[in-house]
């Protein structure tokens, strides 16, 4: 056994952890850290196509099944809310473009991703090389599904959207 996993550093470590939680200065650490782990599961979820997204799952782990919701809510774990409309398709050069407005929160806009023809049926990129993944992206990792799906529902409901690409 690594020592690192070995039972007594385990134990001493939640030991330290309980007592550590006990300040409100450890709290207030605690509280910023879940807050960084937050913003940087979103970005590995807005960068990395696979990465999982089980936010629970990953709290869990970092606080070894501990209870964490006095740091941050279940609440605040929930998806954003955000929505697709006006979404329409746009040739360009060997694929398509669909060009869409969003609203996400308070912030609305128009945003651009990739569609391909894959056996005869138009499909929105996923990838690491979606449009949405940007530099300066419209929605945190986490809404991608829900973008995708709608704009997928959307290029589905076209009575084009079959022959599109052909």
């Amino acid at each position: 056994m690594h020592p690192k996993n070995s039972t007594p550093r385990r134990a001493a470590c939640a030991i330290a952890l309980r007592n550590l939680a006990t300040t409100r200065k450890s709290l207030e650490t605690i509280q910023n850290g879940v807050q960084r782990y937050m913003e940087a599961f979103d970005n590995l979820a807005l960068w990395d196509p696979k990465a999982s997204i089980d936010i629970e799952k990953g709290l869990d782990d970092l606080i070894e099944d501990r209870d964490w919701t006095r740091f941050i809510s279940r609440a605040d774990l929930r998806v954003p809310e955000v929505s697709v409309s006006k979404v329409a398709l746009v040739p360009h050069e060997d694929s398509w473009l669909l060009r869409f407005d969003y609203a996400n929160g308070a912030d609305r806009g128009t945003e651009m991703e990739y569609a391909q023809n894959k056996r005869g049926r138009l499909k929105v990129r996923r990838d690491s090389y979606s449009a949405v993944r940007s530099a300066i992206p419209a929605f945190n990792g986490r809404q991608l599904n829900k973008v995708y799906d709608a704009l997928q529902s959307a290029l589905d409901a076209r009575p084009s959207a079959a022959g599109a690409g052909s």
